[in-house]
């Protein structure tokens, strides 16, 4: 028992440290936390690049998202293009403007990353990421 409150205990602080360095930068940028996030998704993620893939994979409202795709395209850091095939769907795109958000991003998630994983080996780290893998496959294979 005490096992699992320590893991659903790690989870918390590591989200929670993510959570506040994502609204630092946001703070820096004028964004919100959602607008933060999209620019976040949109950075890691080619190839998904709706509304949809947002709301699915990150489990955000439909609503929170849209207001946030809408914020984002007034401040000019991401376009909407429909799709050629399919016209019910919009593709949604980062701009030029998006770039210092997108860096500062990018270089948290390195420090981030460099502190969670201090004094690990390169082994251990890929042996961490490997077994999370699996564990995450045997939840979604289960869910």
């Amino acid at each position: 028992m005490k096992r699992n409150t320590e893991t659903l205990m790690a989870i918390r602080a590591l989200t929670k440290y993510y959570s506040r360095i994502a609204k630092q930068i946001g703070d820096q940028f004028g964004l919100n936390p959602m607008e933060t996030n999209i620019i976040s998704f949109l950075e890691n993620n080619p190839g998904l690049d709706t509304a949809s893939d947002i709301i699915e994979l990150r489990g955000f409202s439909k609503a929170a998202v849209s207001e946030g795709i809408d914020a984002l395209a007034q401040k000019g850091m991401l376009v909407r293009n429909e799709d050629e095939a399919d016209k019910r769907l919009v593709h949604l795109q980062l701009t030029a403007a998006s770039r210092p958000v997108g860096k500062a991003l990018r270089d948290s998630r390195r420090r981030f990353s460099d502190r969670c994983f201090a004094g690990f080996s390169e082994a251990e780290r890929r042996q961490y990421l490997e077994l999370t893998d699996r564990i995450l496959d045997n939840l979604l294979e289960r869910a």
